[in-house]
């Protein structure tokens, strides 16, 4: 061991693996341990996950041999780290023993004091109750996080603690707010500036931040910046060529052309996540891009009068339930929703009050209410299905209330993107009532407030109404 460690003095080794097996064997428990940590590190940078993991456990393990001290300490952190991050790409966010790796490696940060690697530590715990919708220990994290960067002049931390406060606010439906942050996150970008570094799941947080600025900004009524913001992500993720950073951009961008009712670019870009999640064994990732692709596979592009399948909503069922069964919190109601509203094209309308009571619960219990208007909007749907049955102006009426109700929760939460689906079924109720100059005035309205107006099913759907009604 010595031997090779001579051979390589005055630069990196190349084999660090080697050595600090070597070292092991040979006892030399003090120069293992780095060696244990370079090697996991340059696995972990060539995507070797599993590896990483390996050498960083075989690092803590020596750790034990050593008595405790500020320097075992700051040891300990920089291989938990590398550990916590490698399980993060093999098991996902919501395994448990992320959760554990992090959670020991900023108990370490604190007893150390100022240790470089707390904010990263902080970020990866963030990660773990953002994923298993523990929101207000979530923000709780973010507040600090932000705490910390101001003290700091990397503008890495600045990105990333922004970011991490605006994800958990866009949830939240704080849509403004969210935006502010991102929008001074992206103002704030250097070059030259590793903005992996500070992630935990060891990407480029650019990415993270355009994709959900595009979600935000879908709310907020500008689908085409938001489109832009997308393909922006994607653009930066294929640059950096991480898999992780690829597979988030794409499932993020399928979400969002999901949100625009584009199944074909829906179907592109979860089928583009699918192949590298498959490839890299990110299994965190199959049952949302499964998802996805179910609903855009049960659409048919050139004719979108075409009835749904019961098959394909199955397939969507499959998905959320096997995404539920890996303990993931965060995003239900949406999926939930979805969901929902799949059944209630199918006309089947108990699993949809299911679902949809199913989200509300979640809804309440963890304050997720970026979707909220849908609960209203889709009971709202079964009503005026059970009217086109019977014609009972009762059914009508309530329909007419929870179509109301969905609209004025959209408004009230600003966003746009859902106050347009609201008002057009809405509108579509006006005319039942015969109250068609009521639907122009409410189409005309919510058409002239968006400040962009782009190609999406719900823009398309509210235009071609207006058009109709005008004759």
């Amino acid at each position: 061991a010595e031997i090779l460690e001579r051979q390589t003095s005055g630069g990196s080794p190349s084999q660090p693996a080697l050595l600090a097996y070597h070292f092991s064997e040979a006892g030399d428990v003090e120069k293992a341990i780095p060696y244990w940590t370079q090697a996991s590190r340059q696995s972990l940078a060539s995507f070797a996950n599993q590896e990483a993991v390996e050498q960083a456990r075989r690092g803590i393990k020596l750790l034990k041999a050593i008595p405790e001290s500020t320097q075992r300490a700051g040891q300990e952190v920089a291989l938990q780290s590398v550990l916590g991050t490698a399980l993060l790409s093999i098991h996902g966010y919501t395994d448990s023993r992320v959760r554990k790796v992090f959670t020991r490696a900023q108990d370490l940060c604190e007893q150390i004091g100022d240790a470089p690697q707390l904010f990263q530590v902080a970020v990866g715990l963030w990660m773990y109750y953002i994923i298993t919708a523990q929101f207000d220990e979530a923000y709780g994290l973010s507040q600090r996080l932000l705490r910390i960067a101001e003290t700091t002049d990397n503008p890495a931390q600045h990105l990333q603690a922004r970011y991490c406060q605006a994800f958990i606010l866009y949830y939240r439906a704080d849509f403004l707010t969210a935006k502010s942050h991102l929008e001074t996150a992206i103002e704030g970008e250097v070059e030259d500036c590793d903005y992996a570094s500070q992630s935990a799941s060891g990407d480029d947080t650019r990415i993270h931040v355009r994709v959900l600025l595009a979600l935000i900004n879908w709310h907020l009524g500008f689908p085409k910046t938001a489109a832009k913001q997308a393909k922006k992500a994607n653009a930066i993720a294929k640059k950096a060529g991480h898999p992780w950073g690829e597979t988030f951009a794409a499932f993020y961008s399928a979400w969002f052309h999901q949100l625009r009712g584009d199944a074909k670019k829906t179907l592109a870009y979860a089928g583009e996540a699918a192949r590298i999640a498959k490839e890299k064994g990110f299994r965190f990732w199959m049952p949302l891009v499964g998802f996805m692709s179910s609903w855009a596979q049960n659409r048919d592009a050139s004719d979108v009068s075409k009835p749904l399948e019961a098959e394909g909503v199955e397939k969507m069922k499959a998905a959320l339930d096997l995404y539920r069964g890996i303990g993931v919190g965060f995003g239900m109601t949406y999926l939930s929703f979805k969901l929902a509203e799949e059944y209630i094209g199918l006309g089947m309308h108990e699993p949809a009050v299911a679902e949809l009571e199913t989200a509300w619960n979640t809804l309440q219990s963890t304050e997720e209410d970026f979707f909220k208007p849908e609960y209203y909007r889709l009971h709202g749907r079964i009503w005026l299905a059970r009217h086109r049955e019977s014609s009972e102006a009762e059914q009508l009426n309530e329909a007419d209330t929870l179509f109301r109700k969905a609209l004025s929760t959209a408004q009230n939460k600003e966003s746009k993107g859902l106050e347009l689906r609201a008002a057009n079924d809405l509108a579509e109720v006006l005319v039942l009532q015969g109250d068609s100059a009521g639907a122009v005035k409410l189409l005309s309205g919510i058409l002239h407030r968006f400040d962009e107006v782009d190609d999406s099913e719900d823009c398309v759907r509210a235009s071609k109404m207006l058009k109709k009604l005008k004759k």
